[in-house]
């Protein structure tokens, strides 16, 4: 019984404190398709670099994303959808208040994909961006009164710093 005690708490206790997960190699695309390695409640870190290829992150359910070392670059688009009280999180290194921007690109930072609820976004920075900061318009979906058919729901966007660049939030109903 003891036995069976102890593994029964180790099990308990291993799932209750999140865990930092670190993705990336610094350059080329960061991708998480899915919660495979991680927990609701856990941290995805990005390592700090120039990503040039962008990235995407779908299929996400509470977890909160963050920039890990320094501040990430993204050289394109980085799109989004079937995220679930997930939150992206550009001060996620001590004493960086913008760790996640858009700098001298073509195209949105961020472009939705696929529905997303209780999302938040926070502390990005785009700097001559030629597009928008966040663009839900091409997500058509018919409404019906159900918020599962809303491009985004409870939707949190706060702490961003635009610099010529295009609108925060593009959208269409």
């Amino acid at each position: 019984m003891k036995l069976f005690c102890s593994l029964l708490f180790l099990f308990v206790f291993l799932e209750a404190f999140p865990n930092t997960v670190y993705i990336g190699t610094g350059s080329g695309a960061v991708i998480k398709k899915d919660m495979i390695g991680l927990h609701p409640g856990d941290t995805l870190a990005i390592l700090s670099g120039h990503y040039e290829k962008g990235g995407s992150f779908s299929n996400l359910k509470y977890i909160t994303i963050i920039n890990s070392g320094g501040a990430l670059n993204f050289g394109q688009s980085v799109y989004i959808g079937n995220l679930t009280h997930v939150t992206i999180c550009g001060a996620g290194f001590a004493g960086l208040k913008y760790g996640i921007r858009f700098q001298n690109m073509k195209g949105n930072a961020f472009f939705l994909e696929a529905p997303c609820n209780h999302l938040s976004i926070s502390f990005c920075e785009y700097r001559n961006l030629d597009g928008n900061a966040l663009d839900a318009s091409h997500f058509f979906t018919s409404y019906n009164g159900d918020t599962a058919t809303m491009a985004l729901y409870k939707t949190t966007i706060s702490d961003q710093k635009l610099i010529h660049s295009g609108a925060l939030f593009v959208g269409s109903w």
